[in-house]
């Protein structure tokens, strides 16, 4: 047979129960002895609410009440303010997803997008690309140029699509308005 031990802090406030251990000395004699651990007590806590805890003091449980706070909701201006971060990390994330030209997948990242830009404005040749599938394709100025132009018309329309989704934002009247406003594939 088992004994459970009810645990609490050093204030006597309940933190969990658990099986207790059987004293290994005891047992030996043929006794069944269980250990009682600092801050343990064989006695069950009372059922509490949840406005509530369990305290044990002067060897016994007390019932202890605990005001409740509620979480206040946040207001409009901060609901805004967290779907116009919700909006930018949505605009980011379509502005630099990869770009299929010509039936190839190429990576679009900030750092992709600044060796596009550095290429076309410091050199005249061509350069060696790796893909998404990981071939690799020779690019030539003019394709540079095309990939180029690709990226700015995308970011051009995520930026736009960013504007009339914060119009929105600045216009919305309630929470429910603003769960209606969300970022769309372009």
């Amino acid at each position: 047979m088992s004994r459970i031990i009810y645990n609490h802090d050093e204030l006597g406030y309940y933190i969990s129960s658990a099986t207790a251990r059987k004293d290994p000395l005891e047992s030996k004699k043929g006794k069944n002895c269980y250990l009682l651990p600092k801050n343990a007590t064989f006695t069950k806590p009372p059922k509490i609410k949840k406005d509530q805890l369990a305290r044990y003091i002067d060897n016994k449980w007390q019932i202890e009440s605990i005001k409740i706070e509620e979480q206040s909701k946040p207001t409009l201006s901060k609901l805004k303010a967290q779907k116009i971060l919700e909006i930018t990390s949505d605009r980011k994330s379509y502005q630099y997803s990869d770009i299929t030209h010509k039936g190839k997948s190429y990576k679009n990242s900030q750092s992709t997008q600044n060796k596009f830009f550095n290429f076309i404005n410091n050199s005249t040749g061509s350069i060696d690309w790796r893909l998404n599938d990981g071939d690799w394709v020779t690019l030539d100025r003019a394709e540079i140029i095309e990939l180029s132009q690709i990226i700015l018309n995308k970011e051009a329309k995520s930026y736009k699509a960013e504007s009339r989704l914060f119009d929105l934002i600045e216009k919305a009247g309630s929470e429910d308005d603003l769960k209606q406003i969300k970022w769309q594939s372009l």
